[in-house]
């Protein structure tokens, strides 16, 4: 090998290792977020950034939506956010900053969550209350609107309604998800 090939291979290893994350913190840097550029990204282009979440020391790949990742959920001392998992399927993850317990809600999919950090989210947190937290997801185009809920007693997916409305704004039908059903 050459010199000059193996200063290219040097140099390239050192730019990947300095660029291949980048790293920001909140809530007094118990709550951490990245984005991994996994090294076989530099030969491979199917390879994909790793969005990670870490709070306080447990680590979270996966997660979805932008800049850091989660919603909090003052009312029970937590935050809340959603990962993809290997066979296509999604965690809902309320974290309680007290107890530091994860509880994690497994669904078969879920269109929430990609737009978390975005400025003109799609997603929000409608209720948090009688143990349960009511997520909800409103498509780009205002088409429809589906609200997710999570039985945080049970640690269980309740079920979620989907909404569509007519060119008016008005509901113009609804249909209804259990568990059971999906």
């Amino acid at each position: 090998m050459n010199k000059i090939n193996l200063a290219f291979i040097i140099s390239v290893t050192f730019l990947a290792l300095c660029l291949g994350c980048s790293n920001h913190s909140d809530l007094s840097g118990r709550i951490k977020w990245k984005i991994e550029r996994p090294l076989l990204s530099l030969i491979n282009p199917h390879v994909s950034d790793v969005q990670v979440l870490i709070v306080d020391g447990k680590r979270f790949e996966r997660v979805r939506g932008g800049e850091r990742f989660y919603f909090k959920l003052p009312q029970i001392n937590s935050i809340t956010f959603i990962t993809d998992e290997k066979d296509y399927s999604v965690t809902y993850h309320i974290y309680n900053l007290v107890t530091k317990e994860d509880i994690g809600i497994r669904d078969r999919d879920s269109m929430f969550g990609h737009t978390i950090g975005y400025p003109d989210s799609s997603d929000s947190v409608e209720a948090v209350q009688n143990g349960q937290l009511v997520l909800c997801y409103r498509s780009p185009d205002g088409s429809n609107k589906t609200v997710m809920y999570l039985n945080l007693d049970k640690k269980e997916f309740s079920g979620s309604t989907t909404y569509y409305y007519d060119q008016t704004g008005k509901v113009a039908d609804r249909r209804d998800y259990k568990p059971s059903s999906r």
